[in-house]
């Protein structure tokens, strides 16, 4: 007996005391997640996204209610400007929040596969930086991805 993704699945091999064996899940419990169109699910969440890549609704199907407020997003990115009064960067003074702005441009989706994952691939351009972000499910595991990484360096000058 061993544990896969939370399962207790039998094994033909016997495991030792203190030891460790390597236990692959069978394919139906690895290809939990569906996507289809701009909405990914598992058996706990049911993930939708609109054009621009942000998260829409977040379905808690064991709550069965809608996570993400009516007319919100789950990820959506916000710009702020910074202009540092002393130093050369990262003082934030309460006076960036007058000058803010959210990338609701159409993004370019593709769906994505990685094992018991699935979800979506986010590209977002902004200025000179181009925004990627995976938004998915787990198979097996009630949580979603949500990982973001930038490239390019922005001056805005307004």
């Amino acid at each position: 007996m061993a544990t896969v993704n939370g399962k207790t699945v039998e094994t033909d091999d016997d495991i030792p005391a203190f030891g460790w064996k390597v236990v692959s899940a069978t394919a139906d419990e690895c290809c939990t997640v569906t996507v289809d169109g701009l909405t990914a699910q598992n058996k706990y969440y049911r993930l939708t996204l609109d054009n621009c890549g942000r998260i829409v609704s977040l379905f808690d199907k064991r709550a069965e209610r809608e996570v993400i407020k009516s007319g919100c997003a789950g990820n959506e990115i916000q710009v702020f400007e910074d202009y540092p009064r002393s130093y050369d960067n990262w003082e934030m003074t309460d006076y960036y929040k007058q000058k803010m702005w959210v990338l609701d441009e159409p993004a370019e989706t593709e769906a994505v596969y990685d094992g018991s994952r699935a979800g979506f691939k986010v590209v977002k351009k902004y200025h000179k930086s181009t925004i990627h972000s995976i938004s998915g499910c787990t198979a097996g595991v009630s949580v979603s991805i949500l990982r973001m990484i930038s490239t390019g360096m922005n001056t805005i000058r307004s």
